[in-house]
């Protein structure tokens, strides 16, 4: 989901973005906003291309999913052309701020052929930087956005973490994975959620052990340290964390380690999105604040693979993800011999 396509004015504007699979047009041309929705058989977030025409005549708007089902709108008069005086963005906002904008996210996915009035605007985007800016655009299609749930992902630089919708957590919450590190001993945060009033809820890899840290942004704070060394094995850990309500536990391997919650850290609720291997600038922050030591010493993301991701049982990944820095599917990262290796299977 996100925004697909905006012709800014002062006032005027039209507005194309993806919700819930569905397509939707804004569209006020002076006389008031309109919308218009694709048909409601049409699915768009199933992993396959789609083209998608706009057509704006006179007063008639039409919108065409795959060269059939049509949708139409009828705008109102007087005023039928529209002013744009902001420009052309495509898949972004670019930090635009009108009123007409709401809470538009960014698209995540693939776009080819997107043209305006018979103009190309995706062609030769990096040769005309003197009036075309980009931002966390790459050439081609990765293979992230046709990943599902059960494909291996890879963190390969410093910066890299993808980011989920929050973890919801009312009596209990349970997050599982296996786990690959890269074979250079690095710190690393392998997840992180943040909850009101700097609260927090992480798992960290530090001098090559697990630790869980739990807390409250005000100075009680409970850590849980694993044994098993995960650099001494070049091979996949199965973890669990769970949240209970007076205590967490953790799981790799075979290990089993627990530890008790006190009072001011038996509620945290989370609200901040679910970061896996790493974590944006801001994140960094706060987690810089709350003591977390791997991002102290400058390791902020986790060098390796992560699978199975589920959260409270259900089965999660990049298809979920709003943000992704850095990562790949499969994953390429360099052993201490300067090897290049997959995550193996």
């Amino acid at each position: 989901m996100g925004l697909l396509f905006l012709a800014a004015g002062n006032k005027d504007f039209l507005l194309l973005e993806l919700i819930s699979g569905r397509l939707q047009v804004r569209l006020d041309l002076g006389s008031g906003e309109r919308s218009l929705r694709s048909a409601r058989g049409l699915h768009l977030s199933d992993l396959e291309w789609h083209t998608v025409q706009l057509n704006h005549t006179q007063n008639n708007i039409v919108l065409t999913v795959d060269q059939h089902s049509p949708s139409n709108l009828r705008m109102p008069g007087p005023d039928l052309e529209l002013n744009i005086e902001e420009g052309v963005l495509v898949g972004g906002t670019a930090g635009l701020n009108q009123s007409y904008l709401g809470i538009s996210n960014g698209f995540r996915g693939c776009m080819d052929k997107v043209v305006f009035n018979d103009r190309d605007l995706l062609s030769n985007v990096q040769l005309y930087s003197g009036y075309k800016s980009t931002h966390e655009v790459s050439m081609g299609c990765s293979s992230q956005f046709s990943a599902t749930e059960e494909d291996t992902i890879g963190f390969s630089s410093s910066k890299a973490f993808i980011s989920l919708p929050p973890w919801e957590v009312l009596q209990e919450g349970v997050f599982e994975c296996d786990l690959h590190p890269s074979a250079k001993a690095e710190s690393g945060v392998v997840l992180y959620s943040s909850g009101y009033e700097g609260g927090f809820v992480a798992i960290e890899i530090r001098d090559g052990h697990l630790v869980i840290s739990v807390g409250n942004g005000k100075g009680s704070k409970t850590e849980l340290h694993s044994l098993t060394n995960v650099h001494s094995n070049h091979t996949w850990y199965p973890i669990q964390l769970h949240l209970l309500p007076h205590s967490i536990q953790l799981k790799i391997d075979k290990e089993l380690v627990k530890a008790s919650l006190s009072q001011e850290l038996k509620v945290i609720p989370l609200k901040g999105p679910l970061f896996l291997g790493g974590l944006n600038e801001k994140a960094v922050v706060e987690a810089n604040d709350s003591g977390m030591s791997s991002v102290a010493s400058g390791g902020a993301s986790f060098t390796g693979c992560l699978k199975n991701i589920k959260v409270n049982t259900k089965r999660t990944g990049l298809p979920q993800a709003t943000i992704s820095k850095d990562v790949n599917v499969g994953f390429i990262f360099r052993f201490h011999v300067l090897r290049l290796n997959a995550c193996p299977h």
